[in-house]
């Protein structure tokens, strides 16, 4: 018996690794695998384990499903915002550093970078024949134009904050040397956000032109409908860019992701309905993958604007929130509670000594008496193309503030236009936010004053100087103690009210392989498209 269980065993590892190579066909295997008395999901696993160790196929045509695109969707990294358009800079750009695995910076278009001892210096050297899609040598005056773009206000960058304290940027062929008014030890983490890929330097008017090194070259961009992207024959980087062609489809609504998946439309598809999640699981050559990616839904007030320019009425929403009642009923408890922070809770040492806010009605009473506020409503804008369900954490959101005496008055926006006419431009919107490797990175994209994604306005010198002195310390606790007391400041009279950070939910074609949970986010922090490959 033993004999002729290591004969299955053998002959279904046989026919796992050559039909992970396309050399057997995958419904045989099934059938064979079947027939020896193995389940469909441990069928299945065991040819995952042999795609795996193949290695990387090359070919194909991956077709994605994104939720989060509009018609205002642009190559611009300037103006990047949504979860597409962070998709699609992956996809055509290159950065100087990438993230691995785990999320930490390791080389990419620069093949050397180093710090000077006081951290305020870095110096980077480009590899060695990178070139543009149009042939043009990057050189190191193009990092230089790249930098510079972002770090110039005027440009209002979602970046910007990333390249704080900027002094200079020289170039003398491949060498680039950046020097910052004070130690950065950061800035090797910036330079893996999706915004800051390489483009040319400016070209007569000055204009930014949508030009780009990457893996991939645009083909079709149909803002808000389809994007097509086809593999670079010039890419210096053979461990990415495995599939020939990747299309990217852009489909708001969850069912109709869902369906295109179910049906072989699709290959991969971002932020998958948790309450779905039995219907999820019954649809058979599926992944469903989640991860702890720290993502945060919020409903952001902008502090410099009546009424939120109050600070007691500013509490009086925080306290009137019912974050479990979200967490259970939104997103069926796949998630963490939030506490209006930026942080997931109980991951910092440095929030060890802020208490949880919960649901108080009576403290929120107290503070919306006291705010002077006189009953006009106080105007929610929200669209799902914030997040899959944000219309619904909204009307929880009001009927948990009604116990309380607070008018909210929820505002349905299009997802049409939404990123760009409304968040980030009116007093009171809901958000997201994808997570991100480390609090000093956290802090410079969302909270600096400089920072173009600083959604609720609050800050200023003092808040600044902290994040500053975080940022320049090389004492752990010294920066520690830095980050703790911006915490506090966040939450007592910051304009975030967080209550959730949810888990990201994906699905992929079990074709896919290569695909998995990133600590920078939904869709490998973006970089999918370039990472997976499909088996036949």
């Amino acid at each position: 018996m033993a004999g002729g269980g290591t004969m299955m065993e053998g002959e279904l590892a046989y026919l796992a690794d050559r039909t992970s190579r396309g050399l057997h066909s995958r419904r045989a295997f099934l059938g064979r695998a079947g027939a020896l008395g193995l389940s469909l999901v441990m069928a299945q696993g065991l040819l995952g384990s042999a795609a795996q160790a193949a290695g990387p196929q090359k070919g194909g045509v991956l077709r994605v499903g994104l939720h989060g695109g509009d018609y205002a969707d642009t190559l611009n990294p300037l103006r990047a915002i949504s979860a597409v358009e962070r998709f699609n800079l992956r996809c055509v750009g290159d950065t100087l550093m990438a993230s691995d695995s785990e999320g930490r910076p390791v080389p990419a278009a620069a093949e050397e970078i180093e710090a000077s001892p006081d951290q305020r210096t870095w110096a980077l050297r480009l590899r060695e024949g990178l070139q543009f899609h149009n042939g043009q040598a990057v050189t190191g005056a193009d990092v230089a134009a790249t930098l510079m773009r972002h770090a110039d206000p005027a440009n209002r960058s979602g970046a910007s904050g990333l390249l704080s304290g900027m002094d200079s940027v020289t170039s003398d062929g491949a060498h680039v040397v950046i020097s910052f008014s004070a130690p950065n030890p950061w800035f090797a983490e910036a330079l893996t956000d999706y915004r800051l890929v390489l483009q040319p330097a400016p070209l007569g008017s000055g204009a930014v032109p949508e030009v780009f090194s990457g893996p991939y070259i645009p083909r079709v961009n149909e803002p808000g409908v389809r994007h097509v992207f086809e593999r670079n024959p010039r890419d210096w980087d053979s461990a990415r860019g495995h599939v020939d062609q990747i299309e990217v489809l852009v489909i708001n609504n969850h069912d109709a992701r869902l369906a295109a998946l179910a049906s072989g439309q699709i290959h991969l598809a971002n932020r998958a309905d948790p309450r779905k999640a039995p219907k999820i699981a019954a649809i058979p050559d599926l992944q469903f993958v989640r991860g702890a990616s720290g993502g945060r839904l919020a409903f952001s007030m902008q502090t410099g604007a009546a009424p939120f320019d109050r600070a007691d009425l500013r509490l009086a929403l925080k306290y009137a929130l019912d974050r479990d009642a979200i967490l259970r009923d939104v997103l069926s408890g796949y998630g963490r509670i939030g506490n209006d922070l930026p942080f997931v809770p109980g991951t910092e040492d440095f929030l060890a000594g802020i208490g949880q806010r919960s649901y108080d009605p009576e403290k929120a009473a107290f503070h919306y008496k006291r705010s002077g506020h006189e009953g006009m409503p106080l105007v929610l804008r929200v669209s799902d193309i914030a997040w899959p369900g944000a219309l619904e954490a909204a009307k929880a959101f009001r009927t948990s503030a009604q116990a309380a005496g607070l008018p909210i008055e929820i505002r349905p926006e299009p997802a049409e236009g939404y990123f760009t006419e409304v968040w980030n431009k009116k007093p009171f919107t809901a958000s997201y936010h994808d997570g991100t490797s480390s609090a000093g990175r956290l802090l410079s994209t969302y909270h600096l004053s400089a920072s173009a994604w600083n959604e609720t306005r609050f800050g200023g010198e003092a808040l600044d100087k902290l994040v500053m002195e975080a940022r320049a310390t090389v004492d752990p606790q010294l920066q520690q103690n830095c980050f703790a007391e911006v915490a506090r400041m966040l939450h007592e009279q910051g304009g975030s009210l967080v209550p959730v950070h949810c888990d990201s939910f994906e699905l992929a074609s079990n074709r896919v392989q290569g695909f998995g949970a990133h600590p920078d986010g939904e869709m490998m922090g973006g970089a999918a498209g370039i990472r997976v490959w499909l088996t036949a």
